[in-house]
């Protein structure tokens, strides 16, 4: 019921690098935009790893369920 978009493992006690994600709601055209964010569809991460791609970053708020 928590509007998030992904759920690890280790958020729900469970010792993996696993991680589900969905977020498949509309994006509104500004978001889309200035955030260059896309829905995300059902997906599943087992032992992600984080590779930068370049020297461009972005800044927006995160919003994880781990953190109340």
């Amino acid at each position: 019921e928590a509007p998030g978009v992904g759920l690890a493992a280790p958020q729900i006690g469970v010792p993996l690098r696993l991680a589900v994600l969905e977020d498949p709601a509309p994006v509104p055209e500004e978001v889309r935009r200035v955030r260059e964010r896309e829905p995300l569809p059902y997906r599943v991460l087992i032992n992600p790893v984080y590779e930068g791609v370049g020297e461009r970053r972005a800044v927006f708020y995160e919003g994880c369920l781990s953190v109340p």
